[in-house]
């Protein structure tokens, strides 16, 4: 699978986390799930998140940064209420996977795919284990399907309605 990853101005430009943002907490089936090896729940993203597309599309969706601030209000319900969990492809990870309304521009973006960082307490700055979102996978049907059938369903499946601005 081939992941395209945006510029560095698009991803300043479609970024919603200028400053630390707390999403969420993650249900208690993704943390049984998850195994941490610390209790801890609470999703922070920095601006240091990435986006990027699952599949290579045309650029001018790529290119196409409009799209990308309903995604980031979508994040949070993601969290939150996911379809799918999956364990990450790192030690400490895991992913997030989560049916979305897609921007209407792009009707074929039907997914995102978070995957998630776990810190344990003795390396975090705050002393405290922390989960941080660390990229925003744009996935169609076709492109996440692999994923889905690793994953875990963890909840029943509530379309997030894209924002529009």
């Amino acid at each position: 699978m081939d992941v395209r990853g945006l510029n560095a101005l698009q991803i300043i430009l479609a970024s919603g986390f200028t400053k630390v943002t707390d999403l969420g907490d993650i249900p208690a089936d993704v943390e049984h799930l998850a195994s941490l090896p610390e209790p801890v729940s609470l999703v922070r993203a920095d601006e240091s998140v990435n986006f990027k597309l699952a599949a290579k599309v045309l650029d001018p969706v790529r290119s196409d940064t409009t799209i990308y601030p309903g995604l980031v209000r979508t994040i949070p319900g993601a969290v939150t209420a996911p379809d799918y969990f999956l364990v990450g492809s790192k030690p400490a990870t895991f992913q997030l996977i989560k049916r979305v309304a897609p921007p209407e521009n792009h009707p074929s973006l039907t997914f995102i795919r978070l995957p998630i960082k776990f810190v344990r307490s003795s390396s975090s700055k705050s002393g405290a284990p922390e989960l941080w979102l660390s990229t925003v996978i744009l996935h169609s049907e076709a492109s996440v399907a692999q994923y889905v059938e690793k994953g875990t369903r963890v909840a029943a499946c509530h379309v997030l309605p894209v924002a529009t601005d």
